[in-house]
């Protein structure tokens, strides 16, 4: 707890400056691409004659273009209540791990919810959405997704299961991060992760996984790969810079968790 509260003052300094001086803040981020133009409407046949008339087919529809959303997150979103979901890594985050997210991002006046447990796989996200946002209709403006720390699919399958998560979300903005990238499985596994946030407009790539391969000098992850007290800190960080403020400018607050079960076991 007292490593924590040491990096507290340098991690809000960062975060103060990740807010404050436009494309740099973000860099971590990767812009999501533009959506391929659609085209216009083509002009109605004109008739042969008075006499003959051409058969006539419904005129062609043009799609409402979605524009993707980029980094900060708090520009594009409705409302400043902020569901984080996740595995033993976002666990770091919460008080209960000591973690200093919830400090940083109250202070930016996000109200944040983080529910994560030990040791759980990608359905622990469905889980959670389904009890959190679904089933109570609940209105939440951002979620964050952070899995894959603990595999029980092959890396497609795992994507399968992802894209179901971010369909049940719908047109919510999400955070997706990456995992600890340590080796090439993880590697792997990433590209999937990417290609979701490359896909999909209202997805924002938190790319965790690169901040641990180039920073290794920094000592992000310990030797079973989850974060350390310095990670925790990374972690925050790009989350802040992810989101910037609140769009509301106003006082953030923390939720008590509702899924605080850590005893699942992971071989």
């Amino acid at each position: 707890m007292e490593r924590a509260l040491l990096g507290l003052v340098g991690v809000i300094a960062l975060v103060a400056s990740a807010c404050g001086e436009g494309d740099d803040a973000v860099s971590t981020l990767p812009d999501v691409p533009d959506t391929v133009a659609l085209g216009g409407v083509p002009e109605a046949p004109t008739p042969i004659s008075s006499t003959i008339v051409p058969a006539t087919l419904p005129p062609p529809t043009t799609l409402p273009e979605v524009e993707p959303i980029t980094a900060p997150v708090g520009d594009a979103a409705a409302g400043d209540r902020l569901l984080l979901i996740g595995d033993s890594a976002m666990l770091t985050l919460t008080p209960r791990a000591e973690g200093i997210a919830c400090d940083i991002l109250t202070g930016l006046g996000w109200q944040v919810g983080i529910e994560a447990e030990l040791g759980r796989y990608i359905g622990f996200a469905d889980e959670v959405v389904d009890e959190l946002v679904i089933d109570v209709a609940d209105d939440w403006q951002v979620i964050g997704l952070m899995f894959g720390h603990h595999l029980d699919t092959t890396p497609d399958e795992f994507g399968v299961a992802l894209d179901e998560v971010l369909d049940d979300i719908g047109a919510v903005p999400v955070l997706l991060y990456t995992r600890s990238e340590i080796d090439e499985a993880s590697a792997e596994l990433n590209d999937v992760i990417r290609q979701r946030a490359t896909d999909r407009p209202t997805v924002v790539l938190v790319d965790w996984g690169t901040a641990v391969a180039d920073e290794q000098e920094l000592e992000l992850v310990g030797a079973d790969g989850l974060p350390t007290v310095a990670g925790m800190e990374r972690i925050t960080l790009l989350t802040a810079a992810a989101l910037g403020e609140s769009p509301s400018g106003g006082g953030g607050l923390c939720f008590e968790p509702t899924f605080t079960d850590d005893s699942a076991i992971v071989l």
